[in-house]
Parts: structure tokens; C-alpha cells; sequence
């Protein structure tokens, strides 16, 4: 499952990523989006915005273009 097919208020754990380049990886790294880290959807905007997700206590917008390359396993 990705993390574009989480609904919200869900939580899921990172299990990997697909189609990032090395930089990519390291820009969702230092956000604390890594292998292994609880997310929780707090919204998702209609259409193809962006989705609120909350890592670490932290609110992030992830473009939905990027959400579909984050694998991620719910709880």
C-alpha cells in the first residue's frame, strides 16, 4: 500500500520507498520520513493536492506525486 492510499486519520509504518533519487531520499530523511517511522494522515486535499501527514509531532505536506512512491504497512 502507499501512503496516496491511506485514508485519513489512519496510521501506518514507512516499510520503503519507490522512484526516489538519492537526494529525494535524503530531503524525506532529514523530515524524519525514514524506513520504519510512524505516520499518521491528518488531510488530504480533493483532488491531487497535496496530503497532511504528521511525523515526529510534526505536520508535513507531501505532494500526492511523491506519496505514491512511499510504501507504507498500516496499523
Amino acid at each position: 500500500m502507499t501512503l496516496d492510499q491511506l485514508a485519513v486519520s489512519k496510521s501506518a509504518h514507512i516499510v520503503g520507498f519507490n522512484a526516489f533519487d538519492s537526494a529525494a531520499l535524503k530531503f524525506y530523511g532529514n523530515l524524519g520520513l525514514k524506513h520504519g517511522a510512524l505516520l499518521k494522515i491528518i488531510r488530504s486535499a480533493p483532488g491531487r493536492g497535496p496530503i497532511q501527514v504528521k511525523v515526529l509531532n510534526t505536520l508535513y505536506a507531501v505532494r500526492r506525486s511523491d506519496a505514491t512512491g512511499i510504501e507504507v504497512a498500516p496499523l
